[in-house]
């Protein structure tokens, strides 16, 4: 059966090992995520946005996703890798 979305590989690599190796761009940032994201100098900026928990802390839903979009190019993939409900248990 065909997944509805597509399919995409995770690569088991450490971040800091891959972004040496290759021109990639890769962010982590200490603060509040929509101010350090969502500031003009953000847009467009990045392929791919992986989140692990940090959406499940988002006082507005709606601004975190807004943010996203925004600072993602036209072709965009995001991908969060642990269900609410584990954060919650």
């Amino acid at each position: 059966m065909r997944a509805p979305l597509g399919q995409a590989s995770i690569p088991d690599e450490l971040p800091a090992d891959v972004a040496a190796a290759a021109p990639l761009q890769l962010s982590m940032a200490a603060g509040d995520f929509v101010e350090v994201y969502g500031s003009p100098e953000q847009e467009g900026q990045f392929d791919c946005v992986a989140t692990c928990f940090f959406i499940d802390t988002a006082h507005n839903v709606i601004r975190y996703l807004e943010v996203l979009r925004h600072c993602l190019k036209v072709s965009v993939r995001t991908k969060r890798t642990q269900a609410l409900e584990q954060t919650i248990n």
